[in-house]
């Protein structure tokens, strides 16, 4: 007869999957989950900090462009332009030239207030052509000479002109232009219409008061009088008529000039008032903000490349803060390798960083954000923070507990 086994007993199996695999296996030290919490919020600020330090290297790149502009600006020459009593052009003639031409045709036959006009536009742009004396030589009496023949002529129902011949042509003056016409065919012309380029006395005592506003000291009464002359002048080039912000950048010079930089023009007014007009390219001076020393984008390309590496450093932070606090333990292997990567990193950046503040903070002079540490010290507490908690992870990553801990996790 035979007998029945009796039944077999079967153990209950339960694996583990991110927790102790046996029941005798120590439970998760308290250190892993404050490890991990830490972790994710230093990755979170890691990814913040190596985005503005990427754009700390922007900053360091849009400065030395603006450096090397100014530094080819510098090496501009300062292009003087034609102020109201000089020669708008190599053929023209100043205004009291103009003057001088004007009076010596009307001594040889009178002249409408407009034809004058006309004839002084003529003569600043191509009085040389008319009258070429030299500069010195062409006087009242000299043009007169030279007027060999004059008269007037019908041009239309109760409209006259007048004629001059001169020496190398004849000129016939309007109301509305005078024209020369030279013996070798060319014709040279008088603008139709007048411009009158003058500001008026409340907007140049505007002028004056937002000038004086930014000068220290303002300008001396020969100065004030000098600039209400220059813009007071039809001809006068150096204010805009249609700028109404009144506002223009200007500084002193040691010599007790001033300059004003306006859109049209960089004007230089002397001591005793003597203006100097130069083109709006020439630099500013007294506002380059560089000290002369080059910033090259060197350092600037590290930080960035530093910036990225950083970025990446801070995903594996936050990848490996993930596992370990779902109890993996490529979590703990995750953030030793982190933190034997991260520490000459850390290092080796805040090196990087300390450099190129020092260069920026050198090359930029007064009025720039300076380090309030200084460079080497800034450095130094970049290097200590970002270098300690590396540290502490390696130093709680390697406790017997965690080690003991993770060897019972499948």
């Amino acid at each position: 007869m035979s007998q029945t086994p009796p039944p077999m007993r079967v153990l209950p199996v339960t694996l583990a999957y991110g927790h102790a695999a046996t029941s005798g296996a120590p439970a998760r030290p308290s250190v892993v989950g404050v490890v991990g919490v830490i972790s994710i919020i230093l990755a979170a600020a890691a990814l913040a900090t190596n985005l503005g330090t990427a754009i700390f290297s922007g900053v360091i790149f849009v400065t030395a462009a603006q450096q090397t502009n100014m530094i080819a600006m510098n090496k501009m020459p300062a292009v003087q332009l034609v102020a109201p009593d000089e020669a708008p052009s190599a053929d023209g003639v100043n205004d009291t030239v103009a003057s001088n031409i004007i009076d010596g045709l009307r001594s040889a036959r009178p002249m409408t207030t407009r034809q004058a006009s006309h004839v002084r536009q003529l003569a600043t742009k191509s009085g040389r052509k008319l009258f070429p004396f030299g500069t010195p030589a062409i006087t009242a009496a000299r043009v007169r000479d030279n007027v060999s023949a004059s008269g007037e002529v019908l041009i239309g129902p109760d409209k006259t002109a007048n004629y001059y011949v001169l020496g190398l042509g004849r000129l016939d003056v309007s109301d509305t232009q005078a024209v020369f016409r030279s013996d070798d065919n060319a014709v040279y012309r008088s603008g139709d219409v007048a411009v009158n380029r003058s500001l008026a006395e409340p907007v140049i005592e505007a002028h004056i008061a937002n000038l004086n506003a930014q000068l220290a000291p303002p300008l001396n009464d020969a100065q004030q009088a000098a600039l209400r002359t220059l813009l007071r002048d039809p001809n006068q080039i150096a204010f805009p008529q249609d700028d109404n912000r009144q506002f223009m950048p200007a500084g002193n010079f040691e010599n007790g000039g001033v300059w004003i930089y306006t859109t049209q023009a960089q004007v230089r007014l002397a001591r005793d008032g003597t203006p100097t007009l130069l083109s709006p390219l020439t630099p500013t001076p007294g506002v380059n903000p560089f000290s002369g020393k080059k910033i090259t984008t060197a350092w600037g390309r590290a930080l960035l490349g530093e910036s990225v590496v950083g970025g990446l450093m801070g995903v594996l932070l936050l990848v490996a803060a993930i596992f370990l606090l779902r109890g993996r333990p490529a979590g703990r292997k995750l953030l030793i390798i982190y933190s034997l990567i991260k520490l000459p990193l850390a290092i080796l950046g805040a090196w990087i960083l300390a450099r190129a503040i020092d260069e920026l903070t050198n090359a930029v002079g007064p009025g720039a954000i300076q380090s309030a540490f200084g460079p080497g010290l800034t450095g130094a507490i970049a290097a200590a923070a970002s270098g300690i908690w590396p540290i502490i992870v390696l130093v709680t990553m390697c406790r017997r507990s965690v080690r003991d801990y993770f060897k019972g996790v499948i």
